[in-house]
Parts: C-alpha cells; sequence; structure tokens
C-alpha cells in the first residue's frame, strides 16, 4: 500500500485544518497567532506570511507547506486544538 502524500495533498490538509481554525478564532486570528508565537510572527516577515495566507486560503499558492503549517499549528494552539501530527 502507498501512503506517500504529495506537497500538494499535504497542502491541502493543511489549508483545510486551517480553514477550520480559522472559523473557530474568527477577525482576531493574527492576534491569536501572534500571542503563541510573538518571535516568529511580531515582525514584518511574520506579518507578510499571515498576509499570504489569507491572500489564498482555498489554494495556498502563495505561502509554503512549512509556513502554511508553523501558523496553523500556532492557531490550533491558541484556540485549544491539538496538532493531530504531533
Amino acid at each position: 500500500m502507498n501512503t506517500y502524500i504529495t506537497t500538494k495533498q499535504k497542502k491541502q490538509q493543511i489549508l483545510s485544518r486551517f480553514n477550520a481554525a480559522y472559523e473557530i478564532a474568527g477577525r482576531d486570528w493574527k492576534n491569536l497567532v501572534v500571542s503563541v508565537n510573538p518571535a516568529g510572527f511580531n515582525t514584518k516577515f511574520g506579518a507578510d506570511a499571515l498576509n499570504r495566507i489569507m491572500g489564498d486560503r482555498v489554494r495556498g499558492t502563495r505561502i509554503s507547506v512549512e509556513k502554511l503549517e508553523e501558523i496553523t499549528i500556532a492557531l490550533e494552539k491558541a484556540i485549544g486544538i491539538k496538532d493531530q501530527n504531533h
């Protein structure tokens, strides 16, 4: 059985998790992410990443899988959802 997941599939899975967490967090989601990881997101580079994810919440073409996952994990942690993979 082949259990290999492509980068595109992984990105879609993470985008689904992000969108679910975003719906719970609401408009204050960026502040929640920053509160969990201020060193990573309370910078111009971090703010740019947060803006990129909002610019393309459907396909995620504007952001790397790694950065998307980092933001998603921080948001899930802020709203009390445990990351299923860690």
